[in-house]
């Protein structure tokens, strides 16, 4: 394995999958309707249960021995295993797009309006054990954000109308500037860059 040759495997879903990760031993991925599966060796999948009370699995995360899953609807899971997994949360109005464990802590991205009332939000949540979490500090121009990293012991959050936003806990979070006009959909830390991917099939990377 070396990450630049691919094969593809059989989900023996016809969902959208949306969020992966190595939990406990074994890759778990979640997608639309609350589907969840697990595999060893990424090859071979397996359907995990949820109980039949989850909406889509939008965010998968691993830290150590944590393991976190994050609905549409805001609802949270943790692991106990790969394939077994108990509900922390029934659902919140907040619209996560993405989580990350690192720097000690769960730092979850989303949505900057309100589901429900439709009211400005701040759109980063942090905690330190998945069930309890609090926003981050305001920031006059945060906005919705697609997906978060972490690397050179920051957290770098991105999104729509060339969104960056960086921070060093989690909680206070400064705004990029960039020279684009993009939608960034994902992003990821190596050792010495960041890249991030947008929606309109442009790749970007940053050293800092």
């Amino acid at each position: 394995p070396n990450g630049t040759t691919w094969a593809r495997a059989s989900s023996g879903t016809t969902g959208n999958l949306y969020g992966v990760a190595f939990v406990k031993g074994a890759f778990v991925v979640g997608g639309d309707s609350g589907t969840v599966l697990s595999s060893a060796d990424g090859t071979s999948w397996t359907p995990v249960s949820l109980g039949g009370n989850a909406s889509g699995i939008m965010c998968v995360a691993s830290g150590g021995d944590e393991g976190l899953m994050i609905g549409r609807a805001g609802e949270v899971y943790t692991a106990m295993t790969a394939t077994s997994w108990r509900r922390l949360s029934h659902g919140t109005v907040a619209a996560n797009q993405g989580v990350i464990h690192a720097g000690g802590r769960f730092v979850a991205v989303g949505a900057s309006t309100d589901s429900i009332t439709r009211a400005p939000v701040v759109p980063v949540q942090v905690s330190t054990d998945g069930l309890t979490w609090r926003r981050a500090e305001a920031h006059p121009e945060f906005s919705t954000l697609n997906a978060i990293a972490y690397g050179q012991e920051r957290y770098v959050a991105v999104g729509p109308s060339s969104a960056i936003f960086t921070s060093t806990d989690g909680t206070s979070w400064t705004k990029g500037s960039v020279n684009l006009t993009v939608t960034f959909t994902c992003i990821a830390a190596g050792p010495e860059i960041f890249v991030a991917a947008s929606s309109g099939q442009a790749i970007y990377s940053s050293a800092n």
